[in-house]
């Protein structure tokens, strides 16, 4: 079984992934880089359970959970601009129904008209 520290390193490797991830300016985001984060997130939540605090060496584990902590304090400021990146998806996708929309019916008048 792997022990708290390992577990908190594990974390914050993977949380690291996602805020780079996330702050790159080209980052366009998917359903499943959300499953991701909140599967990471429970990770987070029960790290303790399980895990024997009394063997990992004290420190090591307090810098890893202030690390733990910056990389949600990173994530929780890139919110906003995630929110404006669904947004405009949100948009960019609706345009694109629309277009579908436009295009099948059209369609189906070409097929009437010919039949």
């Amino acid at each position: 079984m792997h022990d708290l520290l390992t577990n908190l390193r594990s974390l914050n490797q993977m949380l690291e992934a996602c805020v780079r991830n996330a702050v790159d300016p080209k980052f366009e985001p998917k359903p499943e880089n959300f499953q991701e984060l909140q599967s990471l997130l429970r990770l987070g939540e029960n790290l303790f359970a399980g895990n024997s605090v009394d063997r990992a060496p004290v420190v090591e584990v307090e810098q890893q959970l202030a690390l733990y902590r910056g990389h949600l304090q990173q994530l929780a400021s890139l919110v906003p601009t995630l929110q404006i990146k669904l947004n405009l998806r949100r948009q960019h996708l609706g345009k694109k129904r629309e277009h579908l929309r436009a295009a099948s019916a059209w369609s189906q008048a070409v097929r009437q008209t010919t039949k």
